[in-house]
């Protein structure tokens, strides 16, 4: 009985930062989307000049480092489900690899501050999402490193 609990637990985190990775994911379809729509004939010619090529050449950037994030959280995520389901022994080790994932979920965290500032809609549906990632965290950090997680 308490070692499905535990690997519910392990289940149960893991979700939660796919949840994270699939934020990340919308937000690059969205970031490629825009660039695509830039590369239009008129948004091509402006965009070769001046500010606004420095424009595209930071969108190019952002959308690479949120990929890169995203990336970042699966990962460890997924290397941490993998070692505990192997040996759930290993719980140290389970610990520090979610922690790393912690890590790149609180970038996002800081990442998704900044359109709060932005008034009207995007600041409330911002408000809304930045709840829900540091829910996800606080759920996750509360599941990994409590008593709720054990050596079985």
């Amino acid at each position: 009985m308490k070692k499905q609990f535990i690997k519910s637990q392990v289940n149960k985190n893991f979700i939660l930062s796919l949840t994270l990775v699939a934020i990340l994911v919308v937000m690059v379809v969205g970031e490629v989307w825009l660039i695509c729509g830039l590369a239009s004939d008129e948004g091509f010619m402006w965009m070769t000049f001046g500010i606004g090529f420095l424009g595209i050449v930071m969108l190019v950037i952002a959308t690479v480092m949120t990929a890169t994030l995203a990336c970042f959280i699966f990962i460890f995520a997924l290397i941490a489900k993998l070692i505990y389901k192997n040996t759930s022994e290993k719980i140290t080790a389970y610990r520090v690899l979610m922690g790393l994932s912690y890590a790149g979920q609180i970038c996002l965290l800081f990442y998704s501050f900044h359109g709060i500032l932005a008034g009207g809609w995007g600041s409330v549906i911002s408000v809304a999402i930045s709840a829900y990632i540091f829910w996800a965290i606080f759920m996750g950090m509360r599941g990994t490193y409590t008593e709720r997680l054990k050596e079985s």
